[in-house]
């Protein structure tokens, strides 16, 4: 198998030993062990364990004191008394290590334990991918130096990244956005790293050919006469997102009622633009497909509709590789 197949296997071990997302070259460094292993993360659990950086956060606790900081870093509470006697003692007798406890600690998540695992791993996947400016699908993914990154993360910044995962939770309200990752990002890098200078930028296209990097894109494929503007999304147009960032994002919106004009036309160019936004809700057509099938760069495909179309065809990397859109407010597919 690919190393990228076990890329929040080690994001999640990052998060338990280190309490921080993973830097790009240790990701992919420590993926491909694992897919040299057949897949078998506790190959690399005891390196993570007896690393410097773990034994600075966990060595010379005891082990309730050890167990309950595996906890306090994955879930962001205290354990229960019933998981920190067996794990403590199992840690005193020899039957456990704490690498075999934050392994199975982290394998063992249910309910809003669960959750609070999904939110951190998606905010050190964003974190993760925005360090080194490429998507996690890049084959270029992790090989930069240090110089080449959009943000320079090491030993100087290990601490504030971990506060960024320090307060998340179950509770929806902790997560950042990818744009509140940048946000943090900036925060802590260098003033001559790139992400610096990047910002969130929009462009609303025009009726002629546009030619514009951006953040977000706004888009038409409402007719003239029902807008008065469009359509704006034409041959010709080159749209390119904001290089470093994983967020970029197109909204397209067609209100012609009755007419299914809701495709990319042939010709428009999208490059590192991961999202496509469709808001078809004025219009009741049936479409034959609205497609992003041939943008590599997109991963995410949404739409709203109170039409009885268009079916979606997103990318074939994507959860679901084709869905029709109900007659309802608001559906998506991702």
């Amino acid at each position: 198998m690919a190393a990228s197949t076990y890329f929040s296997t080690v994001e999640k071990l990052y998060i338990a030993f280190y309490q921080r997302p993973a830097d790009p070259a240790g990701l992919l460094y420590w993926s491909q062990f694992i897919d040299g292993a057949n897949g078998n993360a506790a190959a690399v659990v005891n390196s993570f364990a007896t690393s410097a950086e773990a034994v600075a956060l966990y060595g010379g606790k005891t082990p309730v004191q050890a167990v309950t900081a595996i906890y306090q870093a994955l879930f962001n509470r205290a354990p229960d008394t019933a998981g920190l006697n067996f794990y403590a003692n199992g840690v005193a007798s020899g039957q456990f290590t704490l690498g075999s406890v934050a392994l199975n600690v982290l394998n063992g998540a249910t309910g809003s334990d669960a959750i609070a695992i999904a939110n951190k791993l998606s905010i050190a996947t964003s974190f993760t991918q925005q360090v080194d400016g490429r998507q996690l699908s890049d084959p270029n993914f992790g090989l930069g130096s240090s110089a080449s990154f959009n943000v320079t993360y090491n030993s100087t910044n290990v601490a504030a990244a971990r506060t960024i995962l320090a307060g998340v939770t179950a509770d929806p309200a902790t997560v950042l956005t990818s744009s509140g990752v940048t946000t943090a990002l900036q925060g802590i890098a260098l003033p001559t790293d790139p992400i610096v200078s990047q910002s969130s930028t929009s462009f609303t296209l025009t009726p002629g050919t546009d030619v514009a990097t951006a953040n977000s894109f706004f888009a038409s494929q409402t007719f003239f006469n029902v807008d008065g503007k469009g359509p704006t999304l034409n041959t010709g147009d080159r749209l390119t997102g904001t290089a470093g960032r994983t967020d970029n994002s197109l909204y397209v919106t067609d209100l012609t009622a009755g007419v299914a004009n809701n495709n990319i036309p042939a010709g428009v160019t999208l490059t590192n633009i991961q999202n496509v936004i469709l808001n078809s809700s004025g219009n009741t057509a049936g479409g034959t497909g609205f497609s992003t099938v041939g943008y590599g760069s997109v991963v995410s495909l949404k739409g709203t509709t109170n039409g009885g179309g268009p079916t979606f065809s997103p990318q074939p990397t994507a959860p679901l590789a084709r869905m029709s859109l109900q007659r309802t407010a608001a559906s998506q597919a991702t």
